[in-house]
């Protein structure tokens, strides 16, 4: 027999809900082996999707990561910051770890998935192994408890792909990627504010593109 690799993104949220603190805890699922800022943005459009159903006051977001240069901190995830609040209809700003690969409940949130469906499967008969993207999905949703699982297909993120070509034309390289650690869209023209540390009084004004072809 053989078997196909997925993709597991875990997620956390933290929501300040009338002075109350609410987590949630999310694992993303895909048979997308690419992980590139069209997955990124897919899984931003789950989990937003999520928070709306849910919680349908919120008004903005602060995403934490690491800084993964070909998932998160480069240009075109930049642009995707820049268009957020139009995409979306919220508000977002992006942090970044200082260390390139941060450690935060995350990775409780993927080992503890990884293990228990590795031990189920060995624990299964030869005709019924969790061999695929699916399997792994409806086993994790159906036996693992307090943990929200998504399942995005490889044919939705190409397609995201596709619709993010257009904003992706012509952009610049940030110049000073790696020593900014916070990013806030200023308008929805590709321009943002790169701050070394978040309460930076003094952050810099970058514009991505010389020229934005599409209409906010």
């Amino acid at each position: 027999w053989t078997s196909d690799s997925c993709t597991v993104h875990p997620a956390i949220i933290n929501l300040c809900i009338d002075q109350e603190k609410l987590v949630s805890s999310h694992c993303i699922i895909s048979d997308d082996l690419n992980h590139d800022v069209g997955m990124v943005y897919k899984i931003q459009e789950t989990l937003i999707q999520f928070l709306k159903d849910n919680f349908p006051n919120i008004t903005d977001v602060h995403y934490y990561s690491d800084g993964c240069a070909g998932q998160y901190k480069n240009k075109y995830n930049f642009m995707n910051l820049s268009l957020h609040e139009k995409d979306f209809k919220i508000k977002g700003q992006w942090s970044f770890f200082a260390t390139n690969h941060g450690k935060t409940e995350c990775d409780g949130i993927g080992g503890t998935v990884r293990r228990l469906t590795r031990k189920a499967s060995h624990q299964r008969p030869l005709d019924n192994q969790i061999l695929t993207a699916t399997t792994f999905f409806q086993f994790c949703k159906s036996n693992i408890a307090k943990i929200n699982f998504h399942f995005i297909s490889k044919d939705s993120v190409d397609q995201t792909r596709c619709k993010l070509t257009k904003r992706f034309e012509g952009l610049k390289t940030l110049p000073g990627t790696r020593s900014f650690h916070n990013y806030r869209p200023l308008d929805c023209f590709g321009t943002i504010e790169a701050r070394r540390v978040s309460c930076d009084e003094k952050p810099s004004h970058i514009q991505l593109e010389e020229r934005i072809n599409f209409k906010c």
